[in-house]
C-alpha cells in the first residue's frame, strides 16, 4: 500500500548516524540537504565482505533506490564508484527509531557466488534502527 507523502515541512530532520542494535555491522548514515535525503548504508555480504550502498530520495519520502560501487570495500572509494543497482530501502520513522525495509539485490548480496542452486534474486531485511549519539 502507498504511504501518503508528506512536505518536506512536516518531516523532522532524521540527519545522524542510525545503527540496528540487533544487528552489528549494519547501520545507516542520513543527512538532509534541502529537499533531499542521502543515505549510505554498510553491512556485509552474506559471504562476510564490507558492503557500501548508497542512495538519495525526496525529503518528501523516505523511499531510497540503492547503488553500489565496484565492489566491496571501504566508502572511501567513492572514485570506484559505478551505477549499480543493489535494490531498495524504506524507512519509517517510529518515535525516536527508524523502523527499515530493505531489499537488496542477490548479486550485490553474493558477489561471485558460484554453486548450484542459484541464490534467490534478492534478499529482504527488515528491522529498527537507533539513532547514535
Amino acid at each position: 500500500m502507498p504511504r501518503k507523502k508528506k512536505s518536506a515541512d512536516e518531516l523532522p530532520d532524521i540527519s545522524g548516524i542510525w545503527y540496528n542494535p540487533e544487528k552489528p555491522g549494519f547501520g545507516v548514515f542520513v543527512h538532509n540537504v534541502g529537499d533531499q535525503h542521502t543515505c549510505a548504508i554498510y553491512t556485509y555480504t552474506e559471504n562476510g565482505r564490507q558492503l557500501w550502498l548508497t542512495g538519495v530520495a525526496s525529503r518528501s519520502e523516505l523511499d531510497f533506490k540503492l547503488r553500489a560501487g565496484s565492489g566491496a570495500g571501504g566508502f572511501e572509494t567513492l572514485r570506484n564508484f559505478v551505477n549499480v543497482d543493489a535494490g531498495t530501502i524504506s524507512f519509517e520513522i517510529d518515535g525516536d527509531r527508524l523502523v527499515y525495509t530493505a531489499v537488496i539485490n542477490s548479486e550485490i548480496a553474493l558477489p561471485d557466488y558460484q554453486f548450484s542452486p542459484p541464490p534467490p534474486p534478492t534478499f529482504s531485511y527488515d528491522g529498527a534502527l537507533a539513532k547514535l549519539g
